[in-house]
């Protein structure tokens, strides 16, 4: 039986930035003051709210990042719509 990790919402709000900044299991531990052995389990569960808020934090970065490239490339910024083309974000590209 997998245990979860009850994370307070502040706590659920560092994991989502985690995900979005790519930080490894060690400095999440050391964050939050959880041991690594749990935050490992809590990754290794795609269920767990843990896995879902980090992996939130990593589409969201992803999303965040290209809106800017699109809103510069809109505004005739070659280099940022040389950048869209190359992560596969324009369509008929």
């Amino acid at each position: 039986m997998k245990q979860s990790l009850n994370l307070e919402e502040s706590q659920v709000e560092h994991v989502v930035n985690f995900g979005a900044l790519g930080y490894g299991v060690d400095l999440m531990a050391r964050i939050l003051e959880i041991p690594e052995s749990s935050i490992l389990a809590a990754m290794g569960d795609s269920a767990s709210g843990f896995c879902k808020a980090y992996e939130k934090g990593e589409a969201m970065a992803c999303y965040r990042i290209d809106q800017k490239l699109l809103e510069m490339a809109q505004g005739g910024d070659i280099k940022a719509l040389n950048e869209l083309e190359k992560r596969g974000k324009l369509s008929g590209s």
